[in-house]
């Protein structure tokens, strides 16, 4: 399926294992690695209720809705002193006009454990519906995650994400966030909390369109000492209204966090950001930068000089901007990030 596909969610690649989930049904699940994958229902009868540790289920409406509903989403656990090559490949699709998909799911790294992750989260096109999820990360001593999120919406979708993270010490936590097309609002604002030696690097490539509301953002809890983050935003508003928000708390000694969003106005397009920095010791390390701008003329008029037609040299200078390297990511995924920014930003401009 297309829809699938241009988000990620590709089993013709090499994936070390697939979940997938139409509407509320669990459609897929496949592995090859000894991991644990399994419905969100399944861990909890293995497991009991242990988690909304670090989302509070009492957060808002949202968060309520994913405790108290019957719940659909995963359970994902790699097992100590395990690196897991391949991505493991996530999937939700939002497939019946007016459907509210509520979601929990949960991903736990042992100690040394490392992995990638692609999770894809789309819909039908022209279709009204409601996505909302909570997703979990716990990382332990020593632990590796990268995780990629690509959302794909018809613009009559609404989306709330909820995502917090819990990094021990010397983990590492890499949140790549994608989103391309329209939607009527998503609302996301994930949190990190970073013990001892900690990282955290949340990554966004925002392009709101046709009237998009996005309200999004991050924010790093650095309350171990020795703890990192990094918050990197670009982001472009096409006759649409979007809100970036970024925190970094510093309340850990030698404790350090940087904060960059970098936003570009077409046609009527609001940005607004919100950076905040906070410490409560002394010797931290914090920092922030922010600049909105336009596509600049004397770049259009050079690319048009040399033949190439005015919205194709628009899309490029789109696709330029977009491009953030990301640190940590193997060559697979980037190419995967690639693709998708490639496919989005054609004849868009």
């Amino acid at each position: 399926m297309d829809e699938l596909k241009e988000v990620g969610f590709d089993e013709s690649m090499g994936r070390a294992a697939s979940f997938l989930v139409e509407d509320d049904e669990v459609k897929r699940i496949k592995k090859k690695e000894k991991i644990e994958i399994m419905p969100i229902e399944d861990a909890h009868d293995k497991y009991g209720k242990l988690f909304f540790k670090v989302v509070d289920k009492n957060k808002d409406k949202y968060t309520r809705l994913a405790y108290e509903k019957g719940q659909t989403g995963y359970f994902i656990r790699v097992p100590s002193n395990m690196e897991i090559m391949l991505p493991i490949q996530t999937a939700f699709l939002l497939k019946s006009n007016n459907f509210k998909q509520i979601l929990h799911n949960v991903v736990v790294l042992e100690e040394n454990a490392k992995l990638h992750m692609i999770s894809g989260c789309t819909s039908m096109p022209d279709l009204k519906g409601m996505h909302s999820s909570v997703t979990e990360f716990y990382l332990k001593k020593n632990s590796y995650l990268t995780y990629t999120m690509i959302h794909r919406w018809a613009k009559e979708t609404e989306v709330y994400p909820r995502t917090g993270a819990i990094l021990d010490e010397n983990s590492t936590f890499v949140s790549n966030y994608i989103a391309l097309t329209p939607a009527k609002m998503i609302d996301s604002y994930p949190v990190a909390i970073l013990n001892k030696n900690a990282i955290a690097r949340f990554y966004s490539i925002l392009y709101a369109r046709e009237k998009a509301k996005f309200d999004v953002g991050a924010i790093a809890k650095l309350n171990g000492e020795g703890a990192k983050a990094e918050i990197i935003s670009r982001i472009i508003s096409y006759n649409s209204n979007v809100i970036s928000r970024g925190l970094i708390e510093g309340n850990a000694n030698n404790s350090k966090g940087h904060m960059e969003c970098s936003g570009l106005i077409i046609k009527n397009g609001i940005i607004h950001t919100i950076p905040e920095l906070k410490s409560t010791v002394e010797n931290v390390d914090l920092s922030h930068e922010a600049a909105i701008g336009k596509i600049a003329q004397e770049q259009l008029n050079y690319l048009m000089a040399r033949g190439i037609e005015e919205e194709e040299a628009k899309s490029l200078l789109i696709r330029g901007f977009l491009d953030v390297s990301i640190k940590g990511l193997p060559p697979h995924l980037n190419k995967v990030i690639s693709r998708v920014v490639d496919l989005k930003t054609k004849a868009t401009a």
